[in-house]
């Protein structure tokens, strides 16, 4: 059990980080959202119908597409913090 809490946190922590900075990576323009015509974005040509924070055009499956990464992250991290914790306490 020794070598196990080890490993077991550094994969833990290894999968947390790969999701963060392949978002960070993916979607450096993030949240990905409908576009709103009532906003002033930086660009002004939207065909598709999708937004970055700055107008950016997207499409509908880059759309879905954050919205996985984005409930992955609401469900991985919690679930990593809470494992991280978990192996961190001292057994008696």
């Amino acid at each position: 059990m020794g070598l196990v809490r080890p490993i077991l946190g550094g994969t833990v922590v290894f999968v947390m980080s790969a999701m963060l900075f392949g978002g960070v990576v993916l979607y450096p323009d993030a949240p990905i959202q409908k576009c709103d015509s009532d906003n002033d974005y930086f660009y002004k040509n939207h065909p598709d119908g999708y937004c970055g924070k700055q107008g950016q055009n997207h499409t509908e499956a880059e759309f879905r597409q954050f919205k996985v990464w984005e409930t992955s992250m609401m469900v991985i991290w919690p679930l990593g913090i809470l494992l991280g914790a978990l192996l961190q306490r001292k057994r008696s």
